[in-house]
């Protein structure tokens, strides 16, 4: 890393049971979740919405993100962000769903610029909402980093956008939603978690 860039790590908690004092200690009354259909449907958002529920914190969410995020993603739940007067963010999931999360904070701390516009290295310069991102299948590190990925719903251009701002202020590594998961999706995302670090330790990139 380079000193004088403006890396930081989010801050760990080690259960999603957490998340209602860091709204507290924020002043936060009602929070985003952006997560997707089949997280949704194994319910394995319901410990942490007991919890959010039991501190009076009220959430609406957004499950239409898809494997690979799109623009309409994005905009569909920043709209949706907006009109329920949400203060900030939940990414929960595996990497779409971080994706797709920063990507919405992207939006919202630039409203007046397009998401294309974006794509490539710190062209935001805004603080995004509080953001939070649960981990909750195995999976690459999305929820620490300062990349989404997201993929044009008209042209089906995929691109990157990267920037500090992007990296989350916490990151939920609790290993009981991991626990609720189907044994096929357990092993798909066990794999691909494996895959990537075997890449990361044999690739001759930097990165």
């Amino acid at each position: 890393m380079i000193p004088i860039l403006p890396y930081r790590t989010p801050e760990i908690l080690k259960s999603t049971s957490l998340i209602s004092y860091i709204c507290m200690d924020n002043h936060i009354s009602k929070v985003m979740v952006i997560t997707d259909f089949t997280v949704h449907q194994l319910g394995i958002l319901n410990r942490m919405c007991e919890h959010l529920d039991h501190h009076s914190i009220s959430y609406v969410i957004y499950d239409k993100t898809v494997a690979n995020p799109t623009s309409d993603n994005v905009e569909e739940a920043k709209n949706l962000y907006l009109s329920s007067n949400c203060q900030a963010l939940i990414g929960f999931g595996g990497g779409s769903s971080m994706d797709c999360v920063k990507a919405v904070g992207t939006r919202l701390a630039r409203p007046k610029k397009p998401l294309s516009k974006m794509e490539g290295i710190l062209k935001i310069w805004k603080k995004l909402p509080l953001l939070i991102c649960v981990l909750a299948i195995a999976r690459t590190g999305s929820e620490t980093t300062f990349a989404a990925v997201i993929v044009d719903s008209k042209t089906r251009h995929k691109y990157a956008i990267n920037d500090f701002n992007l990296i989350p202020d916490y990151a939920v590594l609790d290993p009981k939603p991991t626990l609720s998961l189907p044994p096929f999706i357990t092993a798909c995302t066990g794999m691909d978690a494996l895959t990537h670090a075997i890449e990361a330790y044999i690739g001759n990139s930097t990165t």
